[in-house]
């Protein structure tokens, strides 16, 4: 299953439809290899319900087949603990997020995760350890800029901070605030948080933070 957000809507790309709400849900076929067009499902679907499915018995290739109409821009992004088991989480227009950022060129992944954390959170780098090479998961949304429309696909590691400076906010990016959430803290901040990010902290094993009814 793979899940694609816009604001506060989601496109499910799945093989299994059982376990979604027709009241909320509308559905889509994929097994003659075409996917519902995004202006459609903008303009006409996702106004009306909470999710569109996407039915395929080959969800990524399904996935492939819809990301070919946008840019896709690649980025990485961490999951920080410290010596005392704090998440860092950073404050940006207004919503509780994590630390993350566009690849560079010539840059693999985990480095870029590396390096935004470092950049958005003011953590000395080399403090900064990524725990395994496997990510912890992978998110997608779509946005628009300048009139074009794009997929941000991050993708998430865990990390390890050594380190005890003060974590000091890029505010060029935005970010006006850091703080080292305990994990019994983190469902506060969720509520004023992305679904993608929400996702990621139920990947890294902090699904007991998550409320329902949100995603």
């Amino acid at each position: 299953m793979y899940k694609v957000y816009f604001n506060d809507k989601v496109i499910i790309f799945d093989t299994n439809t059982e376990k979604y709400n027709a009241g909320d849900t509308i559905l889509f076929s994929a097994e003659a290899g075409e996917v519902p067009a995004w202006d459609a499902l903008r303009e006409e679907t996702l106004p009306r319900v909470r999710r569109a499915v996407v039915v395929s018995d080959d969800p990524k290739t399904a996935l492939e087949k819809f990301f070919e109409t946008f840019r896709v821009v690649k980025a990485g992004g961490g999951v920080v603990r410290n010596a005392g088991g704090e998440i860092a989480m950073i404050y940006r227009w207004e919503r509780w997020d994590l630390p993350k950022g566009k690849l560079e060129a010539g840059e693999a992944l985990p480095e870029c995760a590396r390096r935004e954390v470092s950049e958005e959170c003011g953590l000395e780098p080399e403090k900064i350890t990524i725990e395994r090479a496997e990510p912890l998961t992978e998110t997608f949304h779509i946005y628009c800029m300048n009139g074009e429309w794009l997929v941000k696909d991050t993708t998430w590691y865990a990390m390890r901070y050594a380190g005890d400076a003060r974590p000091t906010p890029q505010t060029e990016e935005g970010i006006t605030a850091i703080a080292w959430v305990a994990p019994d803290g983190l469902a506060e901040r969720l509520q004023t948080s992305y679904f993608t990010i929400r996702d990621v902290f139920e990947a890294s094993g902090y699904g007991h933070a998550l409320q329902d009814g949100t995603r």
